[in-house]
């Protein structure tokens, strides 16, 4: 190390490796003489503090035999200066460890200690997960000059203040990261010391540069006739990290991106998976839910559905969920609201989020079925059968397939069947063994039974002996072809049984897939930079 601070400049190596072992040697040492290691976890902060916590509790093992489990944690979400929608976020992986922290010793560690930001970030997140018995910071340096009360329990070196220029920056490299071990001094950085390039791919969506959110141009998600292939595709990359929120091996299922806003929910018509989907969707986002009914609303006194509206913003909401009997009530309230409104079915016309996670689900699929997780879904074939003429959810997903380039039949009783699709780029049969065929994937659609009164076929009975989906008529169709249902099913008219609960049906993934969409588009619409600017 250089002996005075007129010795340490750009480029001046603090530590090399061997200095480095003794140091950690050093912090493995202290924390024993300091703990019962039985009760010893660590949590690296996410960059480099996580393979230094990793090196320490190894050392630990050396020296006393016992290995004490080691976890990592995220800053992203709690970063004062980091927020979604105020430039590039640092993102350097997710919060990850197998053991609880409940009533646990936990050693935090990071590699520099330098102005306190991140450790009181991973301190939030940590809280997020439980309440340790003891929360203890340790680093390899301490550069000092802080002016919050934060100071580390254990320490590998700390300068006087006066040995670094406050215009360099300790720089710590690790073999696990950068392939050497090194402290080295440096220019000082930028705030913002990754680029997006850098940011694992399954933690880009975390940035405020994910293009996802620089390309979104809309403060609604009213139907996808109105997205552009590249708007759905974007919505779609973003579902996989969502899912794996949802699939957390630690329980906490959550992240903060909508911590503060308050997403209502304003069902003009019965719903169990649409309306669960949406609340849940946005309590994982860690957003206030409000939820409205028609039946309860002063709408049964006369009040129009702006007034509600309006009222309803006065106590500051920031998104709104809506589903309507009545189409185009979505678009009338967006275009005079300033709400970020979600379509969540109206009418005859669009069903978007629906539309959404089916493509979504369907998409995985073939991408599985053909073996390449970069494709798309073009040239996929897609049979819906079933009520097409009043079928919302056959609108959004009409859409979006062909956007995607899929190849889609429509197939069901010539009085739910309008000729006017054929001009959409579809075609159109009578025929279910002509539907099934060369289906990869065979959508069915639940009959819509108030319908029924209207004698637009003749009989239940008729529907199931042409159109059922059931053991006789899935043969027709290739054995690689799944079965998806929007739901709720009726039990062996549109779908027998056997097939609803076969192999072959992807429904219940629909459902998983739905919550996780749902969290997409909300994130998109609150914090892409169109919303950002107030635009």
């Amino acid at each position: 190390m250089a002996s005075n601070s007129e010795d340490i400049k750009a480029g001046t190596i603090l530590f090399n490796e061997e200095v480095m072992k003794d140091l950690i040697h050093h912090l493995a040492q202290h924390i024993i003489n300091d703990n019962d290691v039985q009760e010893l976890a660590f949590i690296g902060i996410l960059r480099r503090g996580y393979p230094l916590a990793k090196r320490i509790a190894e050392e630990i093992f050396k020296i006393c035999k016992i290995l004490p489990p080691v976890g990592a944690v995220s800053t992203t979400l709690f970063r004062d200066d980091l927020r979604i929608g105020r430039g590039a976020v640092q993102a350097h992986g997710t919060t990850h460890f197998s053991f609880d922290i409940n009533q646990r010793v936990i050693i935090l560690v990071d590699d520099v200690l330098a102005a306190g930001r991140t450790i009181r970030a991973a301190m939030d997140e940590i809280m997020y997960y439980g309440r340790p018995k003891k929360l203890l910071l340790a680093c390899l340096i301490d550069r000092g000059g802080r002016e919050v009360p934060i100071q580390p329990s254990y320490c590998g070196w700390k300068p006087t203040l006066e040995a670094i220029p406050q215009n360099l920056w300790i720089s710590v490299l690790l073999k696990e990261i950068d392939g050497k071990d090194m402290v080295i001094i440096e220019e000082q950085k930028s705030k913002v010391e990754t680029t997006f390039k850098e940011v694992p791919p399954k933690e880009q969506f975390f940035s405020a540069d994910y293009p996802a959110l620089k390309i979104w141009k809309h403060k609604d998600l009213l139907g996808l006739q109105f997205l552009s292939k590249e708007e759905i595709v974007a919505i779609l990359d973003m579902v996989p990290p969502f899912l794996e929120v949802m699939s957390r091996s630690t329980g906490i299922k959550k992240v903060p991106l909508l911590q503060g806003r308050v997403v209502v929910h304003w069902f003009h018509e019965p719903s169990t998976r649409t309306f669960a989907s949406f609340d849940l969707a946005a309590k994982r986002l860690s957003a206030d839910t409000l939820s409205i009914s028609a039946s309860t609303s002063s709408e049964k006194k006369g009040e129009t559905l702006h007034d509600t509206l309006y009222n309803i913003e006065a106590m500051k909401t920031d998104i709104l969920v809506i589903r309507h009997r009545c189409s185009g009530v979505p678009k009338l309230l967006a275009d005079s609201h300033p709400s970020h409104v979600i379509n969540a079915g109206d009418g005859q016309h669009e069903h978007p989020t629906q539309g959404l996670l089916d493509v979504f689900t369907m998409r995985e699929f073939y991408r599985s079925y053909k073996k390449d997780i970069h494709i798309g879904l073009e040239g996929a074939k897609v049979s819906i059968i079933g009520d097409i003429a009043h079928s919302r959810v056959a609108r959004s997903n009409i859409w979006a397939l062909l956007k995607l380039g899929a190849q889609v039949t429509l197939c069901g009783p010539q009085t739910l069947l309008p000729k006017s699709f054929e001009k959409l780029g579809v075609h159109i049969t009578t025929h279910l063994k002509d539907a099934l065929l060369d289906a990869d994937i065979i959508y069915a659609l639940r009959i819509q039974m108030e319908r029924q009164t209207k004698g637009l076929f003749p009989s239940l009975r008729e529907y199931i002996r042409l159109y059922r989906i059931d053991r006789d008529t899935i043969r027709y169709a290739p054995e690689h072809a799944i079965v998806m249902h929007p739901g709720p099913i009726n039990r062996d008219i549109e779908l027998a049984t056997e097939i609803a609960d076969s192999p072959r049906s992807l429904i219940l993934q629909q459902v998983s897939h739905g919550v996780a969409v749902r969290m997409a588009v909300m994130h998109l619409l609150a914090n892409s930079q169109h919303s950002q600017n107030g635009v």
